[in-house]
């Protein structure tokens, strides 16, 4: 057994013995948390944040985009190729992600 489990178990076994929620009777469906309410009222505008935030955290994301960057601005692009490079990448990553 894992040196975390016994420990583990002894901590959440009486909160969720506990929980103030009921459960739903059968046949009945059970209520989403407000979280998950909450989701259908956001806006894409709303949602770009945490997308962005959440893909950008995500490490196989983050060294592509980071060798991407690198290797466009150390190769002496002008801008406009610069832009044109950009593109490309987020377009192959688009296709391939």
């Amino acid at each position: 057994m894992n040196g975390l489990a016994a420990p583990s178990a002894t901590c959440c076994l009486p909160r969720w013995a506990s929980r103030s929620a009921p459960r739903p009777r059968p046949g009945m469906p059970a209520a989403p948390p407000k979280w998950m309410t909450s989701i259908d009222r956001t806006t894409p505008v709303v949602a770009l944040g945490p997308g962005a935030a959440l893909s950008g955290v995500n490490p196989k994301n983050l060294a592509l985009s980071v060798t991407a960057a690198v290797a466009i601005a150390s190769n002496g692009l002008s801008g406009g190729q610069q832009v044109a490079s950009v593109v490309v990448f987020v377009l192959i990553g688009s296709l391939l992600g």
